[in-house]
């Protein structure tokens, strides 16, 4: 049996104070390169050996998770998708949304109530940002009715949103026919006594899709893909014939007391839990913090939203909490 379902946390950021190049317009933002849209454009040409252009704006910013000298063609397409447009067949790069990031920030702005928490197990430590609010502690997080809570706010299952998020789902990547095929192969390479063989051609078959870019085994079950969106999926293989016996509800309830097991440790380690309709992230390098303090910075700061964006999604790993950091304070 193979299972795929998005994961709840983001891989940890390699997080830096921004640093500006003077080489052009690119910047460095949290270990993220931001390019413009014209360099993107020159660098496709000189790579692809097409003429690409675009309508919209030349210094319209691009955000790359690394150094500019790593941009090959895959990953300038990645690029493109992470900095909410799309690269057409035929070279053009467009805005692919009929409505703005303000409009759909807006529409995932829940009404919410975080309540202080008075209990004395409560945690006085890390971040916690709920729909793009920013929330001091103490927290306290708990699991209720089959739901993760943090001070009485919903953040697991993620509510959803009015507006369907840019991000594409792991059912719309994979469909079922083509994860059924991939698991059979898995399990006769494996009953072959072959199991490093099976591992490496499961991850070569989800790497030979153009939306994934990293494919990297966590453990002997489960296969981690990192899409070009910077969503993570993970690919859960199992023994179907044991499954069948294990109860269902015990399985979900001690996964949901995982995942609160999980946020508390984020939060007494003084990192930061990002919550809103579409997502559930963590922010754990040992500079965590730094990004709490630079949220005001880039909000105050004289830039274009565009520019603002894409300076928070480089903490954040994610345009939708980015953009409600940005438009839902």
């Amino acid at each position: 049996m193979i299972r795929s379902g998005k994961l709840l946390f983001l891989l940890p950021l390699t997080l830096s104070m921004m640093i500006a190049i003077s080489a052009g317009a690119i910047q460095i933002e949290a270990g993220n390169t931001i390019l413009t849209l014209d360099e993107v454009l020159d660098r496709l040409d000189s790579q692809n050996g097409i003429s690409s252009r675009s309508d919209l704006p030349g210094d319209t910013p691009v955000i790359f998770p690394g150094e500019p000298s790593q941009l090959g063609a895959k990953s300038i397409s990645a690029a493109l998708v992470m900095s909410g447009l799309a690269l057409r067949p035929d070279g053009e790069v467009v805005q692919p949304h009929a409505l703005s990031e303000r409009t759909r920030a807006e529409r995932r702005n829940i009404p919410h109530f975080a309540a202080t928490p008075r209990s004395v197990d409560s945690i006085d430590s890390g971040g916690l940002v709920l729909f793009g609010r920013v929330y001091e502690p103490p927290f306290r997080v708990d699991v209720r009715r089959g739901e993760v809570l943090i001070n009485e706010v919903l953040v697991y299952p993620s509510p959803g949103a009015s507006a369907r998020p840019p991000s594409p789902g792991s059912r719309e990547i994979f469909n079922h026919s083509e994860l059924e095929r991939a698991g059979a192969a898995f399990a006769e390479t494996k009953n072959r006594g072959e199991a490093q063989s099976a591992q490496a051609n499961l991850a070569e078959t989800m790497l030979a899709r153009p939306e994934i870019v990293s494919a990297r085994w966590r453990d002997e079950n489960n296969l981690e893909l990192r899409h070009e969106d910077g969503s993570i999926e993970m690919i859960t293989i199992g023994d179907e014939g044991r499954e069948a016996d294990e109860d269902p509800l015990s399985r979900e309830d001690e996964a949901l007391e995982e995942l609160a097991a999980g946020l508390r440790r984020v939060l007494e380690q003084n990192y930061t839990v990002l919550a809103g309709a579409t997502y559930l992230l963590t922010l754990t390098h040992a500079n965590a913090f730094s990004f709490r303090q630079r949220i005001e910075e880039v909000r105050n700061s004289p830039e274009s939203d565009l520019m603002k964006l894409a300076r928070l999604q480089a903490w954040t790993g994610q345009r939708n909490a980015a953009a409600d950091l940005l438009y839902n304070q």
